[in-house]
């Protein structure tokens, strides 16, 4: 969880309200609080849409259930919409927004600046932003002890096996 946080642009917490089908099928994503935003545009509405959310593809590790709060790392487009952003193959952009994975997400480097959605109404009921522990050692993303250096080598080893398969199913014909 922590490397595909670090790594992408874009983390909120919130969660899916409902789906649409116009070519794919989009969600509507009420987003309670934005933990990391490095996007150039940085303007991140309480109620969003997240494009291709289905069908996907057998390399998509993210499973969203409509209602369920989560943590989820987003890429703008040029739309103004986003996608899920899965940083490598089998990497799921979505995580449970449990208080362990709350608090382990505000220890990511670049996610300290918790913030309200532009259109945030002090009126909603929706659950309050983490707080950031004020002592917080951060995961900078650089292996930099024994955990994130394993993790890399696995994550190193499973896309390797991965592209190994996608290239023995491409000559079986099955891709």
């Amino acid at each position: 969880m922590e490397r595909v946080l670090f790594w992408s642009d874009i983390v909120v917490y919130g969660k899916e309200v409902s789906r649409f089908t116009h070519i794919t099928t989009n969600a509507n994503f009420e987003v309670f609080c934005i933990l990391k935003d490095t996007s150039p545009s940085s303007n991140i509405a309480a109620n969003i849409t997240i494009e291709e959310v289905a069908p996907r593809d057998s390399c998509s590790a993210t499973e969203v259930q409509s209602g369920a709060h989560i943590i989820l790392a987003l890429q703008r487009l040029e739309s103004g919409n986003f996608v899920w952003h899965e940083a490598h193959v089998l990497d799921s952009a979505s995580y449970d927004a449990t208080s362990d994975n709350l608090n382990t997400a505000v220890s990511v480097c670049g996610l300290q600046q918790v913030a309200l959605p532009t259109d945030y109404s002090s009126d909603s009921a929706n659950p309050t932003c983490p707080s950031v522990p004020m002592d917080v050692t951060c995961y900078s993303g650089r292996g930099a002890t024994h955990r994130h250096l394993l993790v890399t080598v696995i994550t190193v080893f499973i896309h390797i096996s991965a592209i190994l398969l996608l290239d023995s199913c491409t000559k079986l014909g099955i891709v």
